[in-house]
């Protein structure tokens, strides 16, 4: 994908899918290889907060959301999208909550 977008000159927006549970806002490894990511694809940005953190209540299972978790995550990546193409290629955009 990333290679397909960089030869159309289209740029691209990772956006992890949420976790659920107690971990902290931020994970440092995480936030090193989207740092690597961007520096070696500059059409790339991972979406901040890398890491979404869910309530479990919004969960079916460990790794899938309900309905209710879907439409949360559906809005706040819509709200994201635009939010980059307003902003045009520039820095990462940092997300408003990460908590649901």
């Amino acid at each position: 994908m990333i290679q397909l977008t960089s030869r159309h000159g289209v740029p691209l927006l990772i956006r992890l899918t949420p976790f659920s549970g107690s971990s902290p806002p931020r994970s440092p490894m995480l936030h090193a290889w989207a740092d690597r990511l961007e520096s070696r694809y500059p059409h790339v940005r991972v979406d901040l907060p890398e890491l979404l953190l869910y309530e479990t209540s919004l969960f079916f299972d460990l790794n899938h959301l309900t309905r209710e978790g879907a439409s949360l995550f559906t809005a706040f990546v819509a709200k994201q999208v635009r939010t980059h193409l307003e902003a045009g290629s520039g820095a990462r955009i940092a997300a408003e909550s990460s908590r649901h």
